[in-house]
């Protein structure tokens, strides 16, 4: 689960309250247990911060945690029981975070890709192929992403590939973030357990 550019690896667990959340919908039977792994998802080097060198957001996702993500995935399944049953397995993000997601897609080997208020870069649009995961997109009706997140749409019917999308009141921010969470949870995530 992954954050936004301007968040961390705890804004789930502050901002979207993610312990209440997860454990309020395991206790009422609406999903089953689940385990949920936060990353800090942007890297600096130390020679960036010295030289106050501001690394473009594409340099910076692709050189490094990107480039990380298969061995953060090999400690996570070493170190926890995490289903090996590609159906029972997501990955999903906000905004800049939601574009990781899409791009870790398949290294993630999952087969729903959450995508919260996503901002999107099209030439990173996902192909199809033999185990299409299923996207759920929410996206505020005031979010200032959301015309590409309409074209994004456009290019998964296009493509015949499944997705779902809801709009939901607010904008690009944790008023939408945090109340999505739990209908993403229940909706695509119980189903896959």
């Amino acid at each position: 689960l992954f954050h936004g550019i301007r968040g961390n690896h705890m804004s789930w667990v502050r901002n979207g309250r993610v312990r209440e959340v997860v454990d309020s919908l395991i206790d009422a039977d609406a999903i089953e247990p689940i385990i949920i792994v936060m990353p800090y998802c942007f890297t600096r080097t130390r020679e960036d911060q010295t030289n106050h060198i501001f690394t473009r957001y594409d340099d910076l996702v692709k050189r490094r945690f990107e480039q990380q993500f298969p061995a953060l995935m090999a400690r996570v399944e070493a170190t926890f029981p995490i289903a090996q049953d590609y159906s029972k397995r997501f990955i999903a993000g906000l905004s800049s975070g939601a574009r990781q997601a899409l791009n870790l897609a398949d290294t993630a080997r999952c087969s729903v890709v959450g995508l919260l208020s996503p901002v999107l870069a099209r030439r990173e649009y996902p192909t199809p192929k033999p185990q299409i995961p299923i996207y759920w997109i929410a996206t505020g009706n005031g979010d200032a992403f959301r015309a590409e997140t309409k074209h994004f749409a456009r290019y998964l019917d296009e493509q015949r590939m499944p997705y779902q999308l809801e709009y939901v009141e607010g904008k690009h921010n944790w008023q939408v973030w945090a109340p999505v969470l739990p209908e993403f949870l229940k909706d695509l995530v119980g189903k896959t357990q």
